[in-house]
C-alpha cells in the first residue's frame, strides 16, 4: 500500500547565501539584525492519487495543497534526563517564508524558499505547520524559549461542524518534523526525524492532521481505488453517512512518540460528540460512493458497541423509496488475539468502507441502527498508512474473514487456495453452489481460531464458453460468497510459492546467517515454455532446480543465500530480482520475485541517539551510586539480553555489581530500546567497588550469532569544581565534574560589555566574539570524550599512561555521562613509584575542540603540612612538586621532584620546568616523547584560545591576553582572571585579598595568594619579576638574574597593571622592576582558601 504522506525534501539551493540583514516582513523577526542567515529551498512532493469519483467534493489537488505554511524552528533541549525528550526542545523563531508556490503541478512538486539563522552552537529542528485553520494562534515573540510541548498545546483547532470539503479555499491541515541539524552556514541537509542517520536523502514527511473516511458500493479491486464497479450488482443506493462519537477538536501537530507508536495525539481538553449530534453527510442524489468529503479528528478506539466510533450508512434497498440504515464499525481482524477489534482513528490514515453486499433492509432510524448489531450488511474495511488490507464480516459478535472474493482459472485444470478465518465457535463450512461438477473444494469445513487453507480445483474446460461457479462459506449467520470463473481459452499464467505455501510469493527473505529455501513454480498451461530464473538485478543468490513435474505445470527450485560477512555494516541487506516467464501460442506471462537478505542484528549503544556504540573494548563507564542507569539496543529483530558477568575485581568490594541481575526479552527497534539496570550503591560508604559487568545479546530465532560487551562499574569520590586534583597511587578514584566549563563561561561573561566595546575601537567583526572570545558552553547532549595530553613520569617509565592492569600512572580514565552534568572518572595506578603530573582534557563530541583541561597531581603524601605565616596556612611545596621543600630555596641541581610546575599569569594550565634531568620525562598518552607547542615571538591569544590549547606556550615579552584586538592589561578582564571582582573593584590597591576564580590552578581548598597581606615571608614586599623560571624567546627556563632566590606569582595585579610576584627565598637582594613579566612562567605556592573548610573530606 502507498502511505498517504507528503514528502518534504530539503535541498541546498546551489550554494548557501550568507548575508547580514533582518528577517524582512515577518513581525516576529523585526528585532533580529546583524546575524548570519542562509536561504534554503524546500521542495514539497505530494503523492499521486488519481480520482474519478462521483461526489468529488475535494479534488486531489485540494487534498495535497499547501496554501499556507509556517516553519517553526526549535532549539535542541538542555534537559539532562537520561532519555532525550523532543518535547523539551525550545522554540527559537519562525523562519521567514520568502517564496511559495501554492499550485502544485501534475508531477506533484512545488518549492518553498525559507530563511534560517546560522547557529553553530545549537542544533535546530524544523516543525512545519501547513494550512492551519484560521489565524495562527501563537505570538512568536512571546513564546521564544518555551518548550515544544507548550507550543504544540496552542496549535489546535475546533471541530464543531463537518469539515467543509466543498469550500473553494478548503485545505487539510498538515504537520511534519525534521531531524536535528546544526545550521552552520555551510552544507545543511535536513531529513525526516525518523530517518536513520545514514539516510541523508530521506524527505520530511508531511502528514495530514485528520483521518479520511470514504464509503462506496463495490469499489474496484484495487484497495486504493475511489471508483465503483457498475457491473457489481449490489441492490443498494447510498444516500447518507453519519459519523458518531468523534472529537470536537484536534491538534494540528502530533508528537514523534505518537507517530512512531501509531497512537492518537489528542488535545487534553478534547470532548466527544454525544449520540444526538453526529457528523451527518447527505448526498443530494443517491449514488454509489462518498469520497473525499469526510475528514475527522483522531480518537482512541472504543471497547464496545456503546462507545466505539462508527458509521450509520443510510440508503435505499432495491426499489424501496424508504431510507434504511446500517451500522458499520471501525473494526479489523486482530492477528494476535484472533478476534475482531475496534480501531483507533489516526491522522493521515484512510479508512475505506467498501459495501460488498446488502442482503436485506436495515433499521428504520439511525438511533435503532446505532444501538443494534450490524445485519444484512457486508462490508470491507481497508485501512492504511500501513500495508495491510483486512476483509472482515461481522454479525456484531463474531467475525468471518476470507482473503478472496473471486477466483479465475484458465482452460486447463488447476488448483487455487483461499484462506478462511473465523471465531464462530463451531468453525466454518463451505459448499459448491449452482451445480458445477467441474468445481470441487477441499476441505469443506474448518475450525475456529486459526487460518485455514481451502483449495478450489477445476477440471479442463472442454467447452467453448466460460463457465461460472460459486463457493459459499458460512459461519453461523455469516455468509461469504466466492465467485469462480473458468475461461474457455488457454490463458498463460505463472505463480511462485514458498515450499508448500498456498499464497503466491512476491518476496523471499533470508537472514544474514544465510540458508536454503524452496521455491515452487506453478504455471499454465503445463505444455508451455517456462523460462527462468532470469536475474533482473544482482546475482547474490544461487538457484538449483531439484524437481520437475512438466505434466502438472510445476517446477521446484532450491535457493541458497550465503552468510553475510561485511564487517563495515551492522544491518546489511542484499536485494536481487529474478523472473520466471511462460509462453504458449504467442501469449506470455511473467512473474518477478524479489530476494531479500537482511543481516539481523542487535547493537548496544550508550546513548539514546545511538551515536556511541558499546563495542567490546569500549568499556563505557557507569557510577556505582545505586541509581538507575540505562543503555540502548538498536535491533531489527527480537533478542534476549542477559547479564552473565557480575562480579567485582578481586580485592575491591563485596557482592554483585548489579544486585538484581538482568535478563530481558525484547522485540527490537531500529530507533533503539532502553535497557535499564540499577548498580550497587558504593558512593554512600566507599569500598572501592569496581568491575566490568558483562552482557550477552542472543537471538531466540538464531538470526545472528551471540555477541558480548561489557561496561565498567566503579565508585569514586565526587569532587567539587577545581582545576587541579590531588591523588595517591593505590587509592580510590575520583569523579571530576565537567560543569566547571559552564561555570567558567558564566564567570567570563561578566566582562562581555567591556570586551564588546573594544569592537568599535579596534574594528573587529561580530564573528570574533563567538569564534575567538566567548567561552564555549557544554551542551546537555554533547557526547564529549576525555583524553591524556601529557604526563610527567619517572625516566624509567615505559608504555601508555593509562593501563587497565594498574601498572601505569592511571588505571582508569573514563567519561561518566554526557553533557554538562557528566563526570570524568579517574582511578590511579597501584605503583607508588609512578607519581607525577598529568594534564587531561575534555574534547567536545560536536566541535572536536578542547573545552577544558585539568591537572592531576599524583603524590606520595598530601602537601598540607606546610608552614603558617601571618595566620595563613601554606602548602609545603609548589604546585606540581612531588617532594616538600622546607627551605623554600632552589638550586637547579636539586632533585627535580622539588621543582613545581610553571604557570603563565592568568592561565590555569601547568608547564613542567624544562631542565636537564635523568629522573623525569614528559610523555604523551601512548608513552611517546612530548614537547610543548609554541608560536611566534610576541604573539597574543585570547582566553578561549589558550583554553583550547592548554599545551601551548605563549611567547611574548609583555601581556599575552588580547581579547579585543589590543592588550587587556588595563581592563577588568585582566584584573578578574586570578583576582576576582574584589581586586578589580579597587585595582589601585594590590594589597586587597583576592577571591579564588575559575582560572586558579590550585586544588580545591587552596588558592593563589594575593600580594601584600598574604605574602609577607621574610619581610619582603611585592616585586615585578624578571629572571627566574620564565619563558623568554628561546624557550629556556632557568634563573638568569639570581643564584638562589626564586619568585612566585600572586593573584594580584600590580599598580602598573602588571602581574606581581613575591620572594620565597633566603637572600635579600632585590631585582629591578621590569615590564617583561606577564607571559613568563613562574612557580605558584598556594595558600589555604579560608572560605573553604571541608577540602579534606574530598581526598581519595
Amino acid at each position: 500500500m502507498k502511505n498517504i504522506t507528503y514528502h518534504l525534501c530539503i535541498l541546498l539551493c546551489g550554494i548557501l547565501f550568507l548575508f547580514i540583514e533582518g528577517c524582512a516582513d515577518d513581525s516576529f523577526c523585526n528585532n533580529v539584525s546583524k546575524v548570519q542567515n542562509t536561504e534554503l529551498v524546500l521542495q514539497i512532493q505530494a503523492p499521486h492519487l488519481r480520482y474519478t469519483g462521483a461526489t468529488r467534493a475535494m479534488t486531489e489537488d485540494d487534498e495535497k495543497a499547501v496554501k499556507s505554511l509556517k516553519v517553526l524552528v526549535f532549539e535542541e533541549a538542555d534537559s539532562g534526563s537520561l532519555q532525550y525528550n523532543d518535547l523539551d526542545e525550545k522554540f527559537a523563531y519562525a523562519a521567514a517564508v520568502l517564496e511559495q508556490n501554492v499550485n502544485i503541478p501534475e508531477e506533484g512538486i512545488t518549492s518553498v524558499r525559507v530563511k534560517l539563522t546560522v547557529d553553530r552552537n545549537k542544533k535546530k529542528r524544523l516543525v512545519l505547520i501547513a494550512n492551519h485553520p484560521g489565524p495562527f494562534p501563537m505570538d512568536m515573540e512571546s513564546y521564544k524559549g518555551r518548550k515544544k510541548s507548550e507550543v504544540f498545546a496552542l496549535l489546535k483547532a475546533g471541530y464543531e461542524n463537518n469539515w467543509d470539503a466543498t469550500d473553494e479555499i478548503s485545505t487539510i491541515p498538515m504537520w511534519g518534523e525534521s531531524n536535528l541539524v546544526r545550521i552552520n552556514g555551510e552544507s545543511v541537509k535536513f531529513t525526516d526525524f525518523n530517518a536513520s542517520s545514514s539516510d541523508v536523502s530521506s524527505p520530511i514527511k508531511l502528514l495530514r492532521s485528520l483521518a479520511r473516511v470514504d464509503v462506496g458500493i463495490a469499489f474496484n479491486n484495487d484497495p486504493q481505488s475511489e471508483t465503483t464497479q457498475p457491473g457489481m450488482l449490489v441492490p443498494f443506493k447510498l444516500k447518507s453517512v453519519s459519523v458518531y462519537r468523534t472529537g470536537t477538536s484536534f491538534s494540528v501537530p502530533s508528537t514523534q512518540k505518537s507517530y512512531l507508536e501509531n497512537i492518537p495525539f489528542i488535545p487534553a481538553t478534547m470532548q466527544y460528540r454525544t449520540d444526538d449530534i453526529p457528523l451527518r453527510y447527505v448526498l443530494d442524489k443517491a449514488g454509489d460512493s462518498y469520497v473525499r468529503e469526510i475528514y475527522i479528528p483522531e480518537r482512541m478506539a472504543g471497547n464496545d458497541n456503546n462507545n466505539a466510533p462508527c458509521l450509520i450508512i443510510g440508503g435505499f434497498y432495491k426499489d424501496s423509496q424508504k431510507i434504511t440504515y446500517y451500522r458499520a464499525d471501525f473494526m479489523e481482524k486482530d492477528a494476535i488475539s484472533n478476534t475482531a477489534k475496534y480501531l483507533d482513528i489516526l491522522r493521515n490514515y484512510r479508512y475505506r468502507f467498501n459495501i460488498s453486499k446488502v442482503s436485506g433492509p436495515g433499521f428504520d432510524t439511525e438511533e435503532e441502527a446505532l444501538k443494534s448489531k450490524p445485519e444484512n450488511f457486508q462490508y470491507t474495511v481497508i485501512v492504511w498508512n500501513e500495508s495491510s488490507v483486512t476483509d472482515v464480516m461481522t454479525d456484531g459478535q463474531y467475525m468471518l474473514g476470507v482473503n478472496k472474493n473471486h477466483l479465475v482459472f484458465s482452460k486447463s485444470k488447476g488448483e487455487k487456495e483461499i484462506v478462511v478465518r473465523t471465531d464462530w465457535p463451531e468453525g466454518w463450512k463451505a459448499t459448491v453452489t449452482d451445480a458445477a461438477p467441474w468445481l470441487t473444494i477441499n476441505p469443506t469445513e474448518g475450525e475456529a481460531g486459526s487460518d485455514n487453507n481451502l483449495f478450489a480445483s477445476v477440471l479442463d474446460n472442454e467447452t467453448e464458453q466460460d463457465r461460472e461457479g460459486k463457493i459459499m462459506i458460512t459461519a453461523g449467520r455469516m455468509k461469504w460468497e466466492v465467485r469462480v470463473t473458468q475461461l474457455a481459452v488457454s490463458e498463460v499464467s505463472v505463480e511462485l510459492f514458498e515450499e508448500d505455501g498456498a499464497t503466491p510469493l512476491s518476496m523471499l527473505q533470508f537472514s544474514g546467517q544465510g540458508g536454503e529455501k524452496k521455491v515452487v513454480v506453478r504455471y499454465e498451461p503445463a505444455e508451455g515454455n517456462l523460462v527462468g530464473p532470469e536475474n533482473l538485478s544482482g546475482d547474490d543468490f544461487v538457484w538449483e532446480k531439484i524437481e520437475q513435474e512438466s505434466t502438472a505445470g510445476k517446477s521446484v527450485y532450491k535457493v541458497t543465500a550465503q552468510k553475510m560477512v561485511n564487517e563495515q555494516e551492522d544491518f546489511e541487506s542484499l536485494n536481487n530480482t529474478v523472473s520466471f516467464s511462460i509462453t504458449n501460442e504467442g501469449k506470455k506471462a511473467l512473474k518477478a520475485l524479489v530476494l531479500l537478505q537482511t543481516e539481523y542484528n542487535a547493537i548496544p549503544f550508550a546513548d539514546s541517539r545511538l551515536n556511541n556504540p558499546l563495542v567490546e573494548d569500549n568499556g563505557e563507564f557507569y557510577v556505582m551510586d545505586g541509581i538507575e542507569k540505562e543503555f540502548f539496543i538498536k535491533a531489527n529483530t527480537r533478542y534476549t539480553i542477559e547479564l552473565i558477568e557480575n562480579d567485582p575485581e578481586p580485592g575491591v568490594g563485596i557482592g554483585k555489581l548489579i544486585p538484581n541481575g538482568l535478563k530481558i526479552n525484547k522485540l527490537g527497534k531500529m530507533t533503539g530500546e532502553q535497557i535499564v539496570f540499577r548498580p550497587a550503591d558504593d558512593l554512600t560508604e566507599l569500598t572501592r567497588f569496581m568491575g566490568y559487568a558483562g552482557f550477552k545479546i542472543s537471538s531466540p530465532d538464531r538470526l545472528f550469532e551471540d555477541k558480548y560487551f561489557s561496561i565498567l562499574l566503579a565508585s569514586g569520590k565526587k569532587q567539587p569544581e577545581a582545576n587541579c586534583y590531588l591523588m595517591k597511587p593505590g587509592k580510590i578514584g575520583i569523579l571530576i565534574p565537567v560543569s566547571r566549563i559552564n561555570t567558567a563561561k558564566e564567570f567570563y561573561d561578566q566582562n562581555k560589555t567591556q570586551l564588546r566595546d573594544g569592537y568599535a575601537k579596534y574594528k573587529l567583526q561580530e564573528s570574533d566574539w563567538s569564534n575567538r572570545i566567548e567561552l564555549p558552553k557544554l551542551e546537555h547532549d554533547d557526547n564529549w570524550n576525555v583524553e591524556i595530553l601529557w604526563a610527567d613520569v619517572p625516566a624509567n617509565y615505559s608504555g601508555k599512561v593509562v593501563r587497565a592492569d594498574g601498572t601505569g600512572v592511571i588505571k582508569v580514565l573514563k567519561k561518566a555521562g554526557t553533557g554538562e552534568k557528566g563526570y570524568i572518572f579517574v582511578y590511579p595506578g597501584n605503583n607508588i613509584n609512578n607519581c607525577g603530573n598529568i594534564v587531561i582534557a575534555l574534547r567536545s563530541g560536536k566541535t572536536r575542540e578542547i573545552m577544558w583541561s585539568w591537572h592531576l597531581w599524583i603524590v606520595h603524601e598530601y602537601p598540607f603540612d606546610g608552614s603558617t605565616y601571618s595566620g595563613k596556612k601554606w602548602l609545603n611545596r609548589d604546585l606540581g612538586a612531588l617532594l616538600p621543600n622546607s627551605t623554600n630555596t632552589y638550586n637547579l641541581s636539586d632533585d627535580i621532584g622539588l621543582h613545581g610546575m610553571l604557570y603563565q599569569w592568568g592561565r590555569k594550565d601547568p608547564f613542567r620546568i624544562e631542565v636537564n634531568s635523568l629522573d623525569r620525562k614528559l610523555i604523551d598518552a601512548d608513552g611517546g616523547a612530548f614537547v610543548y607547542k609554541g608560536g611566534a615571538t610576541n604573539e597574543s591569544l585570547t582566553m578561549k584560545e589558550t583554553i583550547q590549547r592548554p599545551d601551548y606556550m605563549v611567547y611574548n615579552t609583555g601581556n599575552w591576553l588580547y581579547e579585543s584586538g589590543n592588550s587587556n592589561e588595563g581592563e577588568d578582564v585582566w584584573f578578574n582572571i586570578w583576582g576576582g571582582k574584589i581586586i578589580a573593584s579597587d585595582r589601585s590597591n594590590n594589597a586587597i585579598p583576592t577571591q579564588k576564580t575559575v582560572f586558579d590552578p590550585s586544588p580545591y581548598g587552596w588558592k593563589i595568594p594575593s600580594c601584600g597581606l598574604e605574602s609577607k615571608w621574610n619581610g619582603y614586599g611585592p616585586y615585578l619579576t624578571k629572571g627566574c623560571y620564565y619563558y623568554p624567546l628561546g624557550g629556556i627556563t632557568k634563573c638568569t638574574y639570581t643564584s638562589y632566590e626564586t619568585f612566585r606569582f600572586t593573584s594580584s595585579v600590580y599598580q602598573t597593571d602588571q602581574a606581581a610576584g613575591y620572594v620565597c627565598g633566603n637572600k635579600g637582594n632585590d631585582t629591578s622592576n621590569r615590564s617583561w613579566n606577564r607571559a613568563r612562567g613562574m612557580l605558584i605556592r598556594s595558600v589555604e582558601d579560608q572560605s573553604v573548610a571541608d577540602y579534606r573530606k574530598y581526598l581519595p
